[in-house]
């Protein structure tokens, strides 16, 4: 899978610069193709997220952020979750039992980037 990875050198003064190589030294133990880019700004993240998809990319990860405000979410979506749709407009994450009806997950508007992790649990 073709994976771009986006690094903000301002967060955390500069703290993901200095964790990259170790990163990257870590990305080569897994069978994924990773682009790396550091951005110089704002809206260069921007156009990195979306040409993305026109380039083949899979996945996007965001190394940096806004370490003094983590909950910050800038983003609204819905998603079906056992007999309601849920509005989510807050960070969160949902437990969701085995037989539970759920999905689509709809991306309603994205003012900043988000993460969103699909962890799967087995016994």
């Amino acid at each position: 899978m073709k994976v771009l990875v986006i690094v903000n050198p301002h967060a955390g003064k500069g703290k993901p610069l200095k964790m990259l190589p170790a990163i990257k030294e870590m990305s080569q133990r897994v069978d994924h193709q990773f682009s790396w880019r550091v951005t110089a700004s704002p809206e260069e993240m921007d156009r990195l997220l979306r040409s993305a998809p026109a380039e083949g990319h899979k996945a996007v990860f965001l190394i940096g952020g806004d370490g003094r405000n983590f909950v910050e979410f800038d983003a609204e979506a819905e998603m079906f979750l056992g007999d309601k749709v849920r509005k989510i407009d807050y960070s969160c994450y949902f437990f969701i039992p085995k037989g539970t009806p759920h999905c689509p997950l709809v991306i309603k508007r994205v003012g900043k980037p988000i993460v969103f992790i699909d962890a799967r649990v087995n016994p």
